[in-house]
């Protein structure tokens, strides 16, 4: 979407994606706060003019949930060290 391009309405969106309209508006909330959306009083919700500044790293990063922990060279299957 190009800047300044109006976001649909919540309830619309919800509709749409047969979503619950909580969800929407916690996306849309999710987007704010995050710099990619601006609110307009009377306006609605358009893309920011701008991306913030790490835009690339936040989608190009998995989520941390994502990231697997780091093995143990000298541990077996089991999870047992090996002797």
């Amino acid at each position: 979407m190009a800047p300044g391009a109006r976001l649909p309405p919540t309830r619309g969106l919800a509709a749409a994606l047969k979503v619950s309209r909580n969800v929407t508006v916690l996306a849309y909330e999710q987007l704010l706060a995050e710099g990619y959306a601006q609110a307009r009083t009377g306006s609605g919700t358009v893309v920011a003019p701008t991306l913030p500044e790490d835009w690339r790293v936040t989608a190009i990063s998995p989520p941390p949930s994502a990231r697997l922990p780091a093995r143990n060279p000298g541990a077996s299957a089991s999870g047992q060290a090996e002797n």
